[in-house]
């Protein structure tokens, strides 16, 4: 109403007041610099967008794997020779309850031991490696030696060993027996666990392996579900 000091009119509005429009939700994109203790994350912007909320969680033990296993074992040319060992179960593990046992060409008894030591927390690898390898072999490693259990060979097997329970919670390759220069074809081997991500192996078959088409050791160090990625 519009009025004046004798004249009193009319004013009729007529159409619509738009009200902002919600944007479009962002594009998640693959994480880079991904590490044990962080990751960056990534996404396309979006027009109108002034801010962004990112979700996280923590992977609980729900589905977690029953105990620690053999995360990747590598042999390769000279003495690159090196032991991964994840701690998925969802807590935290006081390694002195566990050995590695060497099964030197096809011997059914073990022929050399290494006691651990140490606490493993959940998410975390323990890695072992031959002193004489390369940089990236020995720079990730949480035990080093030139002889011992890490100084194995193509054709000897290999079990991760608990104490309280007397028992192999995981087995690479097959004790007793001798396959002659590997355990597959080729002399350069380079596994990652695949089926036995859950619960490891105790009975090794090498569908139950996958092998890497080349040594690239982006994931050993750190564990990464992913490991055909």
């Amino acid at each position: 109403m519009v009025s004046s000091a004798s004249v009193t009119d009319q004013l009729s509005l007529s159409g619509y007041v738009l009200a902002a429009l919600e944007p479009d939700a962002p594009l998640a994109l693959s994480a880079t610099d991904v590490s044990p203790n962080g990751f960056v994350a990534n996404w396309q912007s979006v027009p109108g967008a002034s801010s962004y909320l990112i979700d996280l969680y923590v992977n609980t033990a729900s589905g977690a794997a029953e105990d620690l296993f053999f995360s990747e074992y590598i042999e390769g040319s000279s003495y690159n020779k090196a032991l991964e060992i994840f701690n998925g179960t969802g807590s935290t593990v006081n390694l002195s309850d566990y050995r590695v046992h060497l099964f030197s060409n096809g011997s059914a008894s073990v022929s050399s031991t290494l006691q651990l030591s140490g606490t493993l927390d959940n998410g975390a690898v323990y890695v072992l490696a031959h002193s004489n390898a390369a940089t990236d072999f020995t720079s990730v490693a949480d035990y080093t030696n030139s002889s011992g259990v890490i100084n194995f060979n193509g054709n000897d097997a290999l079990g991760l060993y608990k104490v309280s329970t007397d028992s192999y919670l995981d087995i690479f390759g097959v004790i007793g027996n001798d396959p002659g220069s590997a355990w597959t074809a080729g002399s350069d081997q380079h596994h990652g666990s695949d089926a036995r991500a859950q619960t490891g192996d105790r009975g090794w078959s090498y569908s139950e392996s996958l092998r890497h088409g080349s040594f690239s050791l982006y994931y050993f160090g750190h564990r990464v579900d992913k490991l055909s990625e």
